[in-house]
Parts: structure tokens; C-alpha cells; sequence
């Protein structure tokens, strides 16, 4: 009776069988932080070509390197960019894209996220001879404005991390297991396919063999569903981890090897099938349109809550240097762009890109960090040149001339110059006069010859000017300057400034932070105020609370705060 019951419900088509597709992404990056450059050739021979012979026996594996990992191998041995360009023309693996450099896009201004991946399609069609429609997110970093950048580069689906994606979102168990849709702006949507931290975390715990095939396998089984087809990401982070170990260069045996015997148990599964990523949009299309950032975390990215974007922020080796002056660079070649559009920039571009590459910012070595400012210097160098040559420098008629070299017009910009005075020509501290009138200026970081004359300073000003304007400027004696009335008062360390509409009161002590700032015509309430040492009745709230404080730590544990006596001239 059992028997004939389960061959009635075959038959009538009650009983259904789900299938599970599986597939991996592979990013290849040799610009990896810890990975001295004398040891890419071992990379290649360890890492990369194993990998070309886990597709040659049938393993289907999606691969992703940026364009600049390619130039480097293609340096080294083209005959691997050769064998791996055959190998995707015949549909045994898959490449995806990235961008020429590995870049963390919320962390760069548009153009340069475009500059990237517009370089990166240039190289992948010159070496490989042809363009990826899969894109692969750098680190899985995710904003809202990144998918509608890669819909310009046309791509057709991201590649992005479920498990972050999903923390606060949660969405039903169910997606996780189907590509999804993501806004990419004026009603249009770009589709998802998920990478898992958590999958590889697991795939790298068997390859390693801290857990047994029978247990990764069992693990994989129970993503199973009798009655619905799936598909599942093994693996999607880096590959130079295997065979190899970036931090000790050493070399490790049998791991990669690991691979395939997981691909051949798999595969006598009936129920179980593999795929390159971008198939899984033709086995499960997307239907459901999702948002990945949240309030929660409105960045998204890989791996635990403690690698976050902050990591390429400040948190590396001198991040917070690297990122000012990529972008002091970035705004000289916009400006070198917007003075004579019929330059050829794309080498200065090449250069930046590869500057904002996040593998500066991390764990770097020694040699890559003093690679970085050689670059960085070459470049700004060039830039500066290219500006002073397209602007004469006869043409000035003033002490100062002032260019909008940006598209955008200036209101009420605040501007910043750095001036060398002549020996003798200024005792007083000054001010700018542009076209006749006075704006509103102070002299920072002031230096002086030893006749007391001014030999240096930084002049802020502010100043509005339309795009591509020209203004020129004459600096005037601080003391032929007129201000409004104002009453100043010192206290022992306590300076009071008050006018008719703003009255507040800075400590010299302790870098003249603010202790009191009152809007007279706002409310008598004052708008900061500074509360002293355990001013509330509990430990918790027991610090000082300075208005504007900030403290720095270097890498040798110095710690650098603004609390620190002052002096007003």
C-alpha cells in the first residue's frame, strides 16, 4: 500500500523535487596590501594557475580581478591572460568586472568611480577581448548612488553580500536564494546577485580542513528545499589565500586541490548543479525590488559589524593623509579638465585611480606605501605644471589672481591661500581687497622675518565668483581694515567677544575652545556651553565636555589632542 501511494502521487505530479544550483566568485587582486610585489610571480604560480586548472577539469567559477591585477600578470606571463580568455569564450568560467582599480566607491567622488570602471572596461577588452556584464562591488561597500553608475558602464547585474545586506532589512529567509532588484535611479532597477560572507567564512574553515567534506556538505544540504529550486554562493572573496599566505608568504599544499574534490562530490547529487553567476539570473529571474543600505548601517559592507568603511577612512596606514591629498589631486586635474577640455587626461586619471586603490589604506607594506608618495608627488607635480602652463603668469595685475577652475560658481566660498611676503613690505597683519572691495579675511599660521615684517601666512577669505571667472585681488594692512562694532574683553584665560547680534566666550588654556556662544537676537539661551569636570551626578557623564575637541592617535601610540595653551595676536 506504501508503494502504490507514493506511484500515485509521482504520477499525478504531487511529488516535487527542488534543486539547488550553486556557483562561486573568485576575486583575484595582486595590488593586496600585505603582498610584496616580489612575490606576484609566486602568487600567479601557487594561486592563479591551479585556479585555470580547476576550470579545465569542470569547475565553473566565476572570476574577478581588477584591471590593474590583469596588466600586472599580462607583465608576467600572457599565456595565462591567453589560456583564461579561451576558457570564458567557451563558457567554462565566467570573468567579472570591477573596475581598473579596486577603489571603495563611497569613499570617491563620482568621477573617479567612473574613471575607474570606464578604464577598467578599456583593459578588460584589450587583454581579455571583452567586456564583463557582471559587476563585482569592491570589499561589497554599498551606497545607494553605486548602482546607477554601473547601469552607465552597462552592466547588467551587481554582485553584492547578502548577509549585511540583510541584517537590518530583514527580508524573508526565502530571497536569499534568488537574485533580487535594487533602484538605480528615475524608476529603473538593476539586478542583485548574492555573495555571502557567511558561505565563505564556511568555505574557507574546508579548505583550510578545520571541518571534514561530510560536514561542509551537510551544511550545504540544508539550504535544500524539496520544493523549490534555489541557488547559493559558496564562495565570494578572495583567492590568494589559498595555496598561499599573504601576512608570511609562505606556501601551503593541497588546498586548491580541496576545490575540485568538492566539485566532484557534489556533482553525484542528483539534486545539486552548478552555474556561473550570471546564470542564476536565467534559473530564478528577480522579481522583488529591495533596498540594501539602511538607516542602521547606510553603508553596507562585508564581513563582521567591525570591518566597516571606516576601515578605508582612517582607520589604515595614514588614511586620512592618503584620502585628503587623492582628492587635493583629484580637484587639480578637474581643474587642468575644465581649463582646456581638448587635453587627453586619461593618464592622469590612471594615475589617480590606482592612488585611491583601498589596498593603500589597509595593511600595506613598507614598499607600497612609499610607492603610494612617489606617485601621489609625480602626480601633483604634473598637474600643477599642466595648470601653470595653461595660465600665464604675465597676465597678473594685481598681488593675487583668483580662477573658479571648477563648473560650478562660487557663493560666499571659503578660500584658502598660502602667501610669502618680500622682507620688509608688510608689519601689520593683512587683508584682501578684490575689484575695490574689502572681504571678509584672517591670517592663520602667521610667520615673520627678524625685522618683525610678515614673511609668511595662510590668508581665508571668502568670496563669491562665477565659473571660469578671473577676479584679481590686493592685500591691504589689517589696520586700514573697518569693522563693525564689537566689545572685547580678557579675563585671565577667558576671552569674551560680543556684538550687536552674537556674544561668546573662548579658554586659552585649553585651545581656545568655546565656553559660552549666545545669538543675542536668537534666544539669551546659549547655544554651546561648556559643562565642567562632573557637573552630572553620575560616573558615566563624569568627563570634561569641550566644544570642538579632537585627539589623534599615531601608530606608535603618541597621542595628539587640541587642548593645549593658546595665544591670540
Amino acid at each position: 500500500m506504501i508503494f502504490l501511494r507514493f506511484r500515485i502521487q509521482k504520477i499525478t505530479g504531487l511529488l516535487i523535487m527542488g534543486q539547488i544550483h550553486l556557483y562561486m566568485v573568485l576575486h583575484g587582486n595582486l595590488g593586496f596590501s600585505s603582498i610584496p610585489k616580489d612575490q606576484y610571480s609566486r602568487v600567479l604560480d601557487v594561486c592563479y594557475w591551479p585556479m585555470i586548472k580547476l576550470i579545465e577539469d569542470g569547475c565553473l567559477l566565476g572570476i574577478e580581478f581588477p584591471a590593474e591585477t590583469l596588466l600586472e600578470i599580462q607583465k608576467m606571463d600572457p599565456s595565462f591572460l591567453w589560456r583564461l580568455t579561451e576558457l570564458w569564450n567557451q563558457g567554462k568560467c565566467e570573468i567579472i568586472g570591477s573596475g581598473f582599480s579596486q577603489i571603495i566607491m563611497p569613499l570617491a567622488p563620482y568621477k573617479v568611480n567612473r574613471n575607474n570602471l570606464e578604464l577598467g572596461m578599456v583593459h578588460y577588452e584589450k587583454l581579455l577581448g571583452n567586456r564583463p556584464k557582471i559587476a563585482f562591488i569592491p570589499e561589497q561597500t554599498f551606497s545607494r548612488g553605486i548602482p546607477s553608475l554601473y547601469e552607465e558602464m552597462d552592466f547588467i547585474a551587481l554582485i553584492m553580500d547578502w548577509d549585511n545586506a540583510t541584517e537590518y532589512n530583514c527580508y524573508p529567509a526565502e530571497y536569499r536564494y534568488r537574485p533580487a532588484l535594487v533602484s538605480s535611479g528615475k524608476g529603473k532597477t538593476l539586478p542583485v546577485i548574492w555573495n555571502s560572507s557567511m558561505n565563505s567564512y564556511k568555505f574557507q574553515r574546508y579548505i583550510y580542513g578545520r571541518i571534514s567534506l561530510f560536514d561542509y556538505m551537510a551544511g550545504i544540504m540544508e539550504h535544500m528545499d524539496a520544493k523549490q529550486t534555489r541557488t547559493f554562493c559558496l564562495y565570494g572573496t578572495d583567492w590568494e589565500i589559498f595555496n598561499y599566505r599573504p601576512v608570511t608568504q609562505e606556501e601551503a599544499t593541497g588546498e586548491i586541490e580541496r576545490v575540485k574534490t568538492l566539485f566532484e562530490a557534489l556533482k553525484k547529487k542528483g539534486d545539486v548543479h552548478f552555474c556561473l553567476p550570471s546564470q542564476t539570473l536565467e534559473i530564478l529571474p528577480p522579481k522583488e525590488v529591495i533596498e540594501i543600505a539602511s538607516p542602521e548601517i547606510p553603508v553596507p559592507t562585508k564581513n563582521r559589524d567591525d570591518y566597516n568603511v571606516v576601515r578605508w577612512a582612517v582607520s589604515g596606514r595614514d588614511d586620512v593623509q592618503h584620502n585628503t591629498r587623492c582628492y587635493d589631486l583629484f580637484r587639480l586635474i578637474e581643474q587642468v579638465q575644465f581649463l582646456d577640455p581638448s587635453q587627453n587626461n586619461r593618464e592622469s586619471w590612471m594615475k589617480l585611480v590606482k592612488l585611491w586603490g583601498s589596498d593603500f589604506r589597509t595593511k600595506t607594506t613598507d614598499e607600497k606605501h612609499h610607492e603610494f608618495w612617489t606617485q601621489m608627488g609625480s602626480s601633483y607635480s604634473e598637474a600643477k605644471k599642466a595648470i601653470a602652463d595653461i595660465l600665464n603668469p604675465h597676465e597678473v595685475t594685481g598681488d593675487v589672481l583668483i580662477y573658479n577652475l571648477t563648473p560650478y560658481d562660487w557663493k560666499n566660498e571659503i578660500v584658502e591661500v598660502q602667501l610669502y611676503f618680500d622682507r620688509g613690505r608688510f608689519h601689520d597683519l593683512i587683508g584682501l581687497k578684490i575689484e575695490g572691495e574689502e572681504v571678509p579675511s584672517q591670517c592663520e599660521r602667521i610667520e615673520y622675518y627678524h625685522d618683525g615684517s610678515l614673511r609668511r601666512l595662510w590668508l581665508v577669505f571668502c568670496l563669491s565668483i562665477k565659473s571660469g571667472e578671473v577676479k584679481a585681488g590686493q592685500f591691504i594692512p589689517v589696520s586700514s581694515i573697518k569693522y563693525g562694532h564689537y566689545t572685547l574683553r580678557l579675563n585671565g584665560p577667558e576671552l569674551s567677544v560680543s556684538t550687536s547680534s552674537v556674544s561668546f566666550q573662548v579658554n586659552t588654556n585649553t585651545g581656545a575652545d568655546i565656553r559660552q556662544l549666545v545669538f543675542n537676537q536668537l534666544s539669551p539661551v546659549p547655544f554651546i556651553k561648556y559643562l565642567p569636570p562632573v557637573y552630572f551626578d553620575n560616573i558615566a557623564y563624569s568627563n570634561d565636555y569641550f566644544s570642538g575637541w579632537s585627539q589623534l592617535c599615531n601608530s606608535r601610540g603618541q597621542i595628539f589632542h587640541d587642548t593645549v595653551p593658546t595665544t591670540f595676536r
